[in-house]
């Protein structure tokens, strides 16, 4: 997870509604419906030991890691993005961060 210091290769903003529970829920039991969140799966399953995707709720105060081979979720509380994207996010969005090794 060292990757994680450096800058993302890429940040996609997508306007959702969506929770980190609903997120969390649609990887958990494959209910891909959505084109990025199903785009964010795939890259993990087939770059599990060098991709790790950051997913950001505007204005949350914690982030939701995705990664391995079976996409795992893991949401952080306390992440400084929250201050770091106070400029820049917008009501109802996520932003996908990617990072690769």
């Amino acid at each position: 997870m060292d990757f994680l210091k450096g800058k993302p290769r890429s940040i996609l903003p997508i306007k959702s509604q969506a929770t980190y529970n609903h997120i969390v829920y649609a990887i958990e039991n494959n209910h891909l419906n959505n084109k990025h969140l199903r785009a964010v799966v795939n890259l993990c399953r087939t770059n599990p030991d060098t991709v790790m995707v950051v997913i950001y709720k505007s204005f949350e105060n914690s982030i939701l890691m995705v990664f391995g081979q079976k996409p795992v979720c893991l949401q952080c509380e306390g992440s400084n993005l929250e201050i770091i994207m106070n400029r820049h996010s917008k009501e109802d969005y996520i932003y996908v961060f990617t990072y690769v090794k």
